[in-house]
């Protein structure tokens, strides 16, 4: 994976709009085509069509937004989704940096909020208001974001329609990296909020019994077997159409009667299809030996569902 670790510290110097900048220009670091920076000045971020859209097209692949932006109720959190998602629409890191609290007056207040994001994911965000300059520190996968930009079909038809643009090459140094300063999540599709995981679950459930359930009624099905899953009532027009099975294998096997508890209480209609030894001999002719459970619970399903 290649890194490139962005240094931004803000040292509360102004930073305003200004008109007349170059609005064609790319900046494509120590010669890595997957480290391009595309720049825009403050309310670019704020209008239809932003020039960082053109730039990710064109293939900048961290776009950077100097702005002088200031505080108001609300604004902060509008200003964090405004990042996030047009990272994620242009497949790009997005770096905000925003003037700070050496900036204020009685009338206008600064907070110098910096944050990074890519593809969709804030990495780092600073403190709001804090007195003192901030040096906030992230990872950026290029090789990530290059990734995705091929394999999305729609980023690559929106090329065509950039702007024409060009290419400086600049040098920069990157810091030799002494750790990943990234968290990598080991289960990325398993939140660790339990209220975002119970939503993440019910988004799950909910999207196979609906899918399950559009399939059967397209085939003029009234019910299905699933060999070996407990799944609740799918409900294509009112009726029950799942019914779930569970394979009775040797006495002590953990998890059949809860299975059987688990039929009751959803309303479903449980059976035991004995036949685990029928499977076994079958991976017996084959050269499987005693299979390990969880080989013989996929032979189970294959040599059972016919049949049910």
């Amino acid at each position: 994976m290649q890194q490139m670790s962005f240094l931004l510290k803000y040292r509360q110097s102004s930073v305003s709009h200004f008109q007349g900048q170059p609005k064609d220009l790319l900046f494509r670091l120590n010669g890595r085509p997957s480290a391009t920076l595309g720049v825009e000045i403050c309310e670019d971020l704020w209008v239809p069509l932003s020039p960082h859209e053109h730039q990710a097209l064109a293939g900048a692949t961290v776009l950077v937004n100097l702005s002088a932006s200031n505080e108001l109720i609300g604004k902060a959190q509008w200003r964090r989704t405004m990042v996030c998602s047009e990272s994620g629409r242009c497949l790009a890191a997005f770096v905000y940096v925003s003037a700070g609290r050496g900036e204020s007056s009685n009338d206008v207040v600064f907070g110098g909020h910096i944050m990074v994001a890519e593809n969709g994911t804030i990495l780092e965000e600073s403190e709001r208001l804090a007195p003192d300059p901030k040096l906030v520190v992230a990872d950026i996968d290029l090789d990530r974001l290059a990734h995705d930009r091929r394999v999305t079909t729609t980023f690559g038809q929106g090329r065509g329609t950039s702007s024409t643009f060009r290419t400086v090459e600049a040098e920069a140094a990157d810091p030799a990296a002494s750790e990943l300063q990234r968290r990598i999540d080991p289960h990325p599709f398993v939140p660790g909020d339990p209220a975002r995981r119970a939503e993440r679950c019910r988004d799950i459930f909910s999207m196979q019994v609906a899918g399950l359930a559009g399939k059967l009624s397209g085939a003029g099905r009234d019910r299905v077997v699933l060999g070996a899953i407990i799944v609740g009532p799918a409900h294509a027009s009112g009726d029950e159409v799942v019914v779930g099975v569970v394979a009775k294998e040797r006495e002590g096997v953990y998890g059949l009667p809860e299975a059987h508890a688990l039929g009751r209480q959803m309303f479903m209609a449980v059976n035991d299809l004995p036949g685990v030894h029928l499977v076994e001999q079958t991976l017996l002719e084959v050269g499987h030996g005693r299979p390990p459970c969880v080989v013989a619970w996929g032979a189970w399903a294959r040599d059972h569902g016919p049949r049910a």
